[in-house]
Order: structure tokens, then sequence, then C-alpha cells
């Protein structure tokens, strides 16, 4: 007597094809499932990338305050944000060449200089450059 009571099926039985065509079906659904995965992962991705740039792709139109340029009859706005020093955003220089751009350009009706700073350098401050 087979003291062995379980034996591996013959290659050609019909067991073994049934075990070899349920692993394969098994296989190719974890594929499946897996590449339905990846996709759904980037449309999500894609999505969020779309509205990103929605929301922070319109920020830089004109009329908010960050367009260099406009087109037409405006009011020219020079801003000053911070301490007004020579190492500083802020230097009489940048303000005197943006007040200069502003002049310049024919379409401006006039200047707004807006000015949000906690003072500075008085050096800065007594620059007597020529802005007209």
């Amino acid at each position: 007597m087979d003291n062995n009571q379980y034996s591996r099926p013959e290659d050609s039985s019909k067991e073994w094809k049934l075990i070899e065509k349920a692993l394969m079906a098994s296989q190719q659904e974890q594929r499946t499932a897996r590449r339905w995965g990846i996709f759904f992962k980037l449309l999500t991705f894609s999505y969020l990338f779309i509205i990103a740039a929605i929301i922070y792709g319109g920020a830089g139109k004109a009329g908010d305050g960050s367009s260099s340029f406009a087109t037409g009859p405006h009011a020219a706005v020079v801003e000053v944000r911070g301490a007004i020093a020579a190492d500083e955003e802020a230097s009489a220089d940048r303000i005197i060449g943006a007040m200069r751009d502003a002049f310049d350009n024919e379409d401006a009706l006039g200047l707004i200089l807006r000015i949000n700073s906690p003072g500075g350098s008085p050096v800065q401050s007594g620059d007597r450059k020529s802005v007209v």
C-alpha cells in the first residue's frame, strides 16, 4: 500500500489543468485590478493638478495688483513693502525706478504710491534723485 496519501496529479490530468486555469485566472484578475488602480490614481492626481492650476493660475491676472503692465488708460501703482534700506527689496533706487517707469507710460493717468513700511534708513529716505 502507498504511504503517501496525497499524490501529485499527472501533468495532463483534468485536476492539474483545472488548478492551472484557476491560478492563471487569479493572476490575470490581479493584473487587471492593479492596472485599474494605477489608472484611477493617475486620474485623481490629474484632477488635483488641474484644480490647483485653476486656483493658483488665476492669481496673476490683471487688476489684482500683480500685473506689471496695463493696457489702456489706467492709474499706475507703485507698491512699497518692508523696510526702506539699500540692501532691502524696498530700496530708494528701486522705488525711484518704478516711479520713472510709471511716469514714462503714456497711458498712465496718475500714480498711486502704496507704502506699507515701518520706516528705514535715513540715507535712503534722503535720496533726492529726480523722479520726473
